[in-house]
Formats: C-alpha cells, sequence, structure tokens
C-alpha cells in the first residue's frame, strides 16, 4: 500500500509540475490587458519521456571558445552537457566550452519555490514582433565588473516570422545566433511561427 501510495503522490506531484510549466511558458503582457495580444509556446516544451534538451551551438565562431548552450524551456534541463558541470546543481540552461571542458549554470534552479525566469516583449515599439524568456540566477564563477560579482543569465529571443518553425530539441545541435551581450549575460536569437502572437493565424505550406 505504501508504495502505491508513494506511486499515487508521485504522479500528482509530476502533473501538479507540469501544468506549472505550461501556464509559465504562456505570456499575456500587461500592457494589453484586454487580452489582444499574448504569446504561448507551450507546444514546444520537450516531454519528461522524451528527455531531450534543446541544444545550440553559436553559428557565429567568432573566437577559440568553442561554447554549446543546452537549455530547456519553462522548466530545467533533464540532462547536462558534460560531467564536468556542478552535479549539485539544477538550471534550465547551461553553458559548455568543449575546449577546456568547463560547465556552469545559466539560471537558477526553476523547481523552487522562487521562479528565477520572466517573459517580456522583445521590443515595446513592436510588441507583436515577438518576446523574451528570460533565466538568471546562474552560476558566478568568473562573472564579476568593477570588483562586483554577478550570476550568469540567459535570454532566449522568440522572433516572429511565420515561415519558419523553432529548432527541434537534441541530441544534435542546431547552428543558431548566440551572442554575449556584457560578461556573462547571453542572449540567443530564433526566427519562428513560435515568436508569433496566438491572434496571428499561421499557415503551413
Amino acid at each position: 500500500m505504501r508504495t502505491l501510495a508513494a506511486t499515487l503522490a508521485l504522479g500528482a506531484m509530476t502533473a501538479a509540475l507540469a501544468a506549472s510549466h505550461t501556464s509559465q511558458c504562456k505570456y499575456s503582457p500587461q500592457e494589453f490587458p484586454d487580452g489582444s495580444l499574448s504569446y504561448d509556446i507551450t507546444n514546444l516544451i520537450p516531454s519528461a519521456d522524451s528527455g531531450a534538451d534543446f541544444i545550440w551551438d553559436d553559428e557565429r565562431s567568432m573566437d577559440a571558445r568553442n561554447f554549446t548552450f543546452q537549455f530547456n524551456l519553462c522548466q530545467n534541463t533533464f540532462s547536462k552537457p558534460s560531467q564536468s558541470c556542478n552535479a549539485n546543481l539544477n538550471a534550465p540552461a547551461w553553458q559548455h566550452d568543449r575546449n577546456t571542458d568547463s560547465c556552469y549554470a545559466l539560471g537558477g534552479d526553476l523547481s523552487g519555490r522562487v521562479s528565477q525566469q520572466a517573459l517580456s516583449i522583445h521590443d515595446p515599439r513592436r510588441p507583436a514582433a515577438g518576446f523574451n524568456l528570460r533565466y538568471w540566477g546562474g552560476q558566478k564563477d568568473f562573472c564579476s565588473e568593477n570588483g562586483e560579482s554577478f550570476s550568469r543569465s540567459f535570454t532566449l529571443a522568440f522572433m516572429c516570422e511565420p515561415t519558419m518553425t523553432f529548432p527541434s530539441p537534441g541530441p544534435l545541435p542546431h547552428e543558431e545566433f548566440v551572442r554575449e551581450t556584457s560578461p556573462c549575460v547571453y542572449e540567443a536569437y530564433s526566427f519562428s511561427q513560435s515568436g508569433c502572437p496566438t491572434q496571428c493565424p499561421v499557415y503551413d505550406g
């Protein structure tokens, strides 16, 4: 009976967590209280059964560093890019340097009570052009400026492009545009249907 009770309790917790992730991937900007503008990427959230995360490489390869970014949407990643990643941390996004095998969390644990995630309009002048999903509270290693340390963060910009689809999760990496806007602050961009408001009809073909 205890085993059955524990199984049922685990199932209920899993369902509640899944519902939480779903709600966190829906966005109705407060600037549009009438609901005339909203975004929804719940259909992109990988299932726990798949165990697949999104894996992106910076397409520019501007320097000797060879960074790979592994992330999930509105939940922690199912795995980590390397055994060098801190085994005691859970995070929604990771940065892995394949040259040095260094690995850092780019956001705080999303399974906690305080969510370290936010959604916002990408460009207030063009609110229907896309939105941002931002994680913060990552590791602070080697992140300091003017004597002050700060946490790593990762922002994924969903830009509206009705003719394109969002890249599928792993295991093979996709080459996408990723940049470091300031020390330890990373932004990734994707142009796809998923960045379009739900009020804008999108047709296949």
